[in-house]
């Protein structure tokens, strides 16, 4: 049974061996509060480790269709999974578009929106989105959710067949600055397809603009701030260094005139 922690104030030797007698129940409780901090802390750790990994991953595939700006064309996006898994994992919603989707189209490819199964033009990869022209030919293929520079930011098709495809190091410079989860980032911010123009225009999550050819799928312009940036101040940087450098060798030049002028000032005083 625990001692009651009563000193007596006129025996100090006492008092002394009370609190031997008592260190050993002070020292148990310290040990249960660090055990109980420890505990917490790594229920915590566990806990928030569970939740990034399930926030981390990625969606698996889905059918769906998509239409173009003009409603005449319908892209659609066969998943490669049997049919009875086909949008199980995306909710009742996304679940009932897959399995429409699979009920009437077996193939990948742009179709006329007309009611008719028969493609204009066919794919044999899948994709989680598309961007598709009003003009039955032009496509654009966003790239899955990055893990890596190298991995596929857009490609460009015609008829079906790739034209030209972009890695996320092809238009983000600073992979490091962008949002993170434990094993992917994001870097795109907003994508447009202008009909009219026949261009896709980019904006990233570090305000780099590109606008692409359609048609090609060359970069027609660009607007890097950061790197604008970075590239004006090292221009400034070594326009200061070589400022500095004119300067220090006017200062020497003048420095290297001044004895001439001291010797010439005594000669005429001797004169």
């Amino acid at each position: 049974m625990p001692l009651s922690p009563v000193f007596n104030t006129r025996h100090p030797q006492y008092n002394r061996i009370r609190i031997r007698q008592l260190a050993p129940y002070r020292d148990g409780n310290n040990n249960m509060k660090k055990a109980t901090i420890c505990f917490l802390f790594l229920w915590f750790y566990l806990l928030f480790n569970a939740l990034s990994t399930y926030a981390d991953s990625v969606t698996p595939p889905f059918s769906y269709a998509t239409q173009s700006e003009d409603g005449k064309y319908v892209f659609v996006m066969i998943a490669p999974v049997e049919i009875n898994q086909d949008g199980i994992y995306g909710g009742n919603e996304i679940e009932q578009l897959a399995q429409s989707v699979r009920k009437k189209y077996t193939l990948s490819g742009l179709y006329q929106n007309d009611g008719s199964t028969k493609p204009l033009w066919t794919v044999g990869w899948y994709a989680y989105s598309v961007l598709i022209s009003s003009d039955g030919i032009h496509l654009v293929r966003r790239g899955p959710w990055a893990s890596s520079g190298d991995d596929e930011a857009v490609t460009f098709f015609a008829n079906g067949i790739e034209i030209k495809s972009y890695k996320v190091n092809d238009l983000v410079d600073f992979i490091w600055l962008l949002p993170h989860t434990v094993s992917h980032f994001w870097w795109g911010e907003s994508s447009k397809l202008d009909d009219h123009n026949k261009t896709l225009s980019i904006t990233t999550l570090l305000k780099d603009k590109y606008v692409f050819d359609l048609t090609t799928g060359r970069i027609v312009s660009t607007w890097m701030p950061i790197r604008l940036a970075i590239s004006s101040g090292v221009f400034s940087f070594f326009l200061l260094i070589l400022l500095i450098r004119r300067k220090r060798m006017k200062a020497k030049r003048k420095l290297s005139n001044e004895p001439m002028l001291i010797k010439n000032d005594e000669s005429a005083g001797l004169k």
